[in-house]
């Protein structure tokens, strides 16, 4: 029997789908991130006669950039955590006992 085999129900090894998760804040903050930046740096080249002055663009993007860079923290400072055996983990483990049945 090879030492690999030895590890421990739910561990986060190879096989565990769980370390691999796809956090969708990572995407809504950079997104929010580069549109933020985008309206700021287009800012000085629009006209904003139709707005009474106000500069919407500069404000929006502040704003957006913002609330990307706060997404992005979220995701930074709180990771996603699953409790549990992942299902290829859970394969692989029923995989191993069946192959030690049969061994021994």
């Amino acid at each position: 029997m090879a030492e690999h085999d030895e590890t421990p129900v739910g561990a986060n090894d190879a096989n565990d789908a769980s370390g691999g998760l796809f956090d969708l804040r990572y995407l809504i903050g950079a997104l929010f991130s580069l549109y933020g930046v985008v309206l700021v740096v287009a800012s000085p080249f629009v006209d904003d006669t139709k707005s009474d002055g106000l500069d919407m663009n500069l404000w929006l993007g502040l704003g957006m950039a913002a609330l990307g860079i706060f997404f992005l923290g979220w995701a930074r400072l709180r990771p996603l955590v699953v409790e549990g055996e992942s299902a290829l983990a859970k394969a692989e483990r029923e995989r191993r006992e069946r192959q030690q049945a049969e061994e021994g």
